[in-house]
């Protein structure tokens, strides 16, 4: 059995070598993020998805967080949304889609207070809580 893990999917306006640059860039960023490396995530590449037919390549978007213990406990949930928040307050025009199983939410660098309702039901959602 594996960790959990939680997939994050740059959002930039459909370019693919852009989304990849920026995965890349996400990538670094939450890596050298000391208080998130402080609460146990581990950060690495998503495997990438299977091969569709009559594709010639795909451009890989996804970067999974792989946590240890449980889940997205709330200081681990508000720690990764405050670098998450930081890292897309750098261009408006990005953001970053949350994804666990089929359930999404997504994080912008400056975040209505609907979409901070979303991400609040998103975590508490994760931490066990089923809704129903």
């Amino acid at each position: 059995m594996g960790l959990p893990a939680l997939q994050l999917e740059v959002l930039a306006g459909g370019d693919p070598l852009r989304q990849e640059r920026l995965i890349h860039d996400l990538y670094e960023y939450l890596v050298a993020d000391e208080s998130l490396a402080a609460t146990g995530v581990t950060i690495a590449p998503a495997p990438p998805p299977p091969a569709r037919r009559g594709k010639k390549g795909t451009v890989e978007t996804v970067v999974a967080l792989l946590v240890a213990g449980a889940p997205y406990a709330q200081p681990v949930a508000d720690v990764l949304t405050a670098a998450l928040e930081k890292w897309c307050s750098r261009d408006r025009r990005v953001s970053v889609r949350l994804r666990e199983g089929d359930r999404t939410v997504e994080i912008v660098g400056n975040p209505t207070k609907q979409q901070k309702e979303l991400l609040e039901e998103f975590w508490q959602r994760s931490d066990g809580d089923s809704g129903s």
